[in-house]
């Protein structure tokens, strides 16, 4: 009817209703890295590791992999009384350590006009490939930094040109084993190791890190394993996110806390809530939320030790139900050595009259554990004085 009133209806207002999106573009949080700083740069003329858990050693041109020598102290009896030094002398002992570096490289293919680089124009997302594969080689380097630590090499060595093959590093203590009679024993026989480590693994009791094994980590850095301290005549030791969540807890016997209430001693747990834990002994605890994982599988006279990291963004292959192993590293002086011949660079490729460019950030760097042998290697050659591995089997399943 004419001059009626009409109400407008909830389904008339959604057609004229508009959408709208935030102009602001977020990016993904992801768990910090550790790796990185308490470095130093390996000089050529002094020939000595620099102070630091981790020695960068950069190529000259035309070099992608560099010997580092170990001279042995003396260890024979020696002479006395009227016996003659002549042909009784002792001969000098090297050990050597090679380092090698290696390519590796990751882009992104992005779109310069038509509808798609219209569409992402508003969110400038062109604009943050720069700060994203700077992000992703950052990510990439604590993760060859944690695989060159547990398996010597980490993964991009394995392939051409330097083809080498990866072994368990030679120091690891596994809590709930007994510290005299069951402990991995080191042969430089891959398989033969895997099983004693296998062994270990199997017998060892499910308990998580407490003080006491923080002891005998420091026992074994100075008396059985003899690993270079750092600065200071420290060890650095990165503690698993889920066991420093074990070490932090107020409510649970034999941890930081409990140690403040019991000794009084404040420097130690006023850092409990912090990402670094504090100091314990000679030890300076460093959380590492992204600690490796170690897997058992097989059987007896045939156990399968399998490796698990987070990678880069959301990538995470560490497994979080089963039976599996936190790792942590005691890390003296120069225990992972980053070998570089060239920096990070970033280059461009145009595609398709111009219509597609890919960005991509190149760079020449490789990690691995240092650790000293002769060409005849056996059971007892292997010195490692740099650091090792610290595992223990998680009580229960992720929350």
């Amino acid at each position: 009817m004419p001059g009626q009133l009409r109400i407008v209806g909830n389904t008339d207002l959604e057609a004229l209703t508009q959408e709208t999106w935030d102009s602001r573009l977020r990016t993904q949080s992801t768990p910090a890295d550790i790796f990185g700083e308490l470095t130093g740069i390996y000089m050529e003329d002094v020939k000595m590791i620099p102070e630091g858990i981790i020695t960068k050693l950069p190529f000259k041109a035309g070099i992608y992999k560099h010997t580092i020598a170990l001279l042995m102290n003396l260890s024979d009896d020696g002479v006395n009384g009227r016996t003659d030094e002549e042909n009784n002398e002792e001969t000098q002992v090297l050990k050597y350590f090679t380092a090698y570096s290696q390519d590796y490289a990751h882009g992104v293919n992005t779109e310069q006009y038509g509808i798609d680089a219209h569409t992402k124009a508003g969110y400038n997302i062109l604009g943050m490939v720069t700060p994203q594969l700077g992000t992703w080689h950052k990510e990439k380097a604590g993760l060859k930094a944690r695989q060159g630590g547990v398996e010597r090499f980490d993964d991009d060595l394995v392939v051409a040109p330097t083809s080498q093959t990866q072994h368990w590093n030679k120091n690891i203590l596994v809590k709930g084993c007994d510290i005299d009679t069951e402990m991995p024993t080191y042969d430089p026989t891959l398989a033969t190791y895997t099983e004693s480590i296998g062994d270990a693994l199997n017998v060892a009791t499910v308990t998580d890190w407490d003080i006491t094994f923080l002891t005998n980590i420091g026992f074994f850095a100075t008396a059985k394993w003899e690993v270079e301290p750092y600065m200071g005549n420290r060890y650095a030791v990165t503690v698993p996110s889920y066991q420093a969540r074990v070490l932090r807890d107020m409510g649970t016997s034999n941890t930081l806390p409990q140690l403040r209430r019991d000794t009084f001693v404040k420097e130690i747990a006023a850092k409990s809530w912090e990402s670094y834990l504090g100091t314990y002994q000679n030890l300076d605890l460093f959380e590492d939320p992204r600690s490796p994982m170690l897997v058992l599988t097989g059987q007896d006279a045939a156990w399968i030790v399998t490796s698990y990291y987070r990678k880069m963004g959301t990538t995470d292959d560490r497994p979080t139900t089963g039976d599996r192993f936190d790792v942590g590293f005691l890390c003296g002086r120069g225990f992972l050595c980053c070998a570089e011949h060239e920096k990070l660079h970033f280059e461009e490729e145009l595609k398709n009259y111009g219509k597609r460019k890919g960005i991509a950030a190149f760079r020449g760097m490789a990690y691995s554990v240092l650790e000293y042998d002769i060409a005849t290697q056996s059971a007892t050659s292997r010195r490692a004085q740099s650091g090792g591995l610290l595992v223990a089997q998680r009580i229960s399943a992720d929350a």
